[in-house]
């Protein structure tokens, strides 16, 4: 997870929303350096207004299949913070994001029929045309 707390000159939504976006390429360096894709996402903002209780809204968490397309994680972050709705008279105070379940690069089964998948496995195993039953040596027709 990675939290920020906005200076009070700058608590706004448009610059929460650069620092949530800051936080998400963060994010995104440290799991790429420890070799990690996530399984769910969660986000929250406090709010607060003058002379009231501060509030704490968060974006439902979502959980999704691992996946090293960081495209497809990019936007789902921006998704994710559309949902996030201020209530008038609010400001932002601290934006905070998870991304949660973690798994190494290793760990993952890579999908049946992801198109790519036979351009990163068939180098690495010898694929047969055919199957043989029994005789190792013998091929069916």
């Amino acid at each position: 997870g990675h939290s920020h707390v906005i200076p009070q000159q700058m608590r706004n939504q448009r610059y929460a929303y650069e620092i949530y976006k800051a936080l998400v390429e963060k994010s995104f360096n440290r799991m790429n350096s420890h070799n990690l894709y996530p399984g769910y996402f969660h986000v929250g903002v406090s709010c607060y207004k003058y002379k009231s209780k501060p509030i704490y809204i968060e974006a439902e968490a979502k959980r999704f299949k691992h996946s090293d397309k960081q495209d497809y994680l990019r936007s789902y972050a921006e998704a994710t913070w559309n949902q996030i709705e201020m209530p008038s008279g609010y400001v932002p105070r601290k934006v905070s994001l998870v991304w949660g379940n973690l798994r190494k690069s290793e760990d993952l089964i890579a999908p049946l029929f992801e198109l790519d998948a036979e351009q990163k496995y068939t180098s690495i195993y010898d694929i047969p045309d055919r199957i043989t039953f029994g005789d190792p040596k013998r091929i069916f027709q």
